[in-house]
């Protein structure tokens, strides 16, 4: 887990979201009322992983679209208050700011959720043009497949630094194959992995395939999302395998976007496979300690605690 590497910059091109979450006090009842609470608080895939960086100490800069509405200037506001660039965030008049609406069991574990997000669409690559220098000075540029295809292919034909990307869902997983061979780093969820790999995932030798079929069109390295069973990442040099740290969850969401905001942190650091699996899961122990879609407490020091931790529990 040695640095040889000085660490740069990263730029978070995807979604910024007004998260409405509710979470039940008791099992859910469909068709009813069931009592619970609600919270409203910034989401989005790209930007928790930029919130994610900028509490880990990355120089981190966001590019997104958000409406000419108070959510938008909110969004804006929040990312100047946390340090993270906002100057590349684009306003689209007459548009909406994206919103995430979803359900959580009493356990955390998100049920349901609806999203309106056409205001992406807006992201083309004429609008990320006059941010090429950006990106191209960036240590590692982080999409999200919450952009339109023709911008995420764009990006990868334009910009030649470590390109890390994540899936989002099943439904825009896709999006990302025509540039799986540009990407230094993919983490999907199993079926977003079975979508990108052609494989079908029922067992853990399944999930070792579908990696070896991704990193055979050219990624370099697959961190795959196992949920409960942890994570396995894959290179053509190593593999790892990593259970899940044992934590008080206290809700699930924003983990994914916590590890993946480990991965690139670990990378700019220079760290080998081993040390950005152990990123990730770490991160993502912290996230799941607060209701909050980003855990306030997360921090390099706590992070690298929890590195050795997950590293002692290798499996492989």
């Amino acid at each position: 887990m040695q640095s040889n590497q000085k660490p740069s910059y990263a730029v978070v091109v995807g979604g910024a979201n007004i998260d409405i979450g509710g979470r039940s006090y008791a099992p859910l009842l469909p068709r009813d009322s069931n009592p619970g609470s609600v919270e409203i608080c910034l989401g989005g895939v790209g930007r928790n992983i930029a919130h994610n960086l900028a509490l880990l100490g990355v120089e981190t800069h966001f590019i997104t679209a958000v409406g000419a509405d108070p959510w938008g200037d909110t969004i804006r506001s929040s990312c100047q208050t946390l340090g993270i660039g906002s100057d590349a965030i684009c306003t689209i008049p007459g548009g909406r700011t994206s919103s995430y609406l979803y359900i959580a069991d009493p356990q955390g574990e998100m049920i349901l959720a609806l999203n309106d997000m056409e205001i992406y669409q807006h992201l083309t690559p004429a609008l990320l043009e006059p941010h090429l220098p950006l990106l191209r000075g960036a240590g590692a540029v982080v999409l999200d497949a919450n952009l339109p295809e023709e911008t995420i292919v764009w990006i990868a034909a334009h910009v030649d630094v470590p390109l890390f990307a994540d899936p989002v869902s099943a439904v825009k997983a896709p999006r990302l194959i025509p540039v799986l061979s540009k990407l230094t780093g993919l983490k999907p969820n199993r079926q977003e992995a079975e979508l990108l790999s052609a494989q079908s995932i029922q067992s853990d030798a399944d999930g070792i395939a579908a990696c070896n079929a991704l990193l055979q069109t050219g990624v370099r390295q697959v961190f795959l999302s196992a949920g409960a069973k942890g994570l396995l990442a894959m290179s053509h040099e190593a593999k790892v395998q990593l259970p899940i740290l044992s934590t008080p969850i206290r809700s699930t969401t924003g983990c994914g976007d916590a590890a993946m905001a480990g991965i690139v942190w670990a990378h700019l650091q220079g760290l080998d496979l081993p040390g950005e699996a152990a990123a990730a899961m770490a991160a993502a122990s912290i996230a799941a300690e607060s209701e909050e879609t980003v855990n306030p407490a997360m921090a390099q020091d706590l992070l690298q605690a929890r590195m050795q931790m997950a590293l002692a529990n290798r499996t492989a």
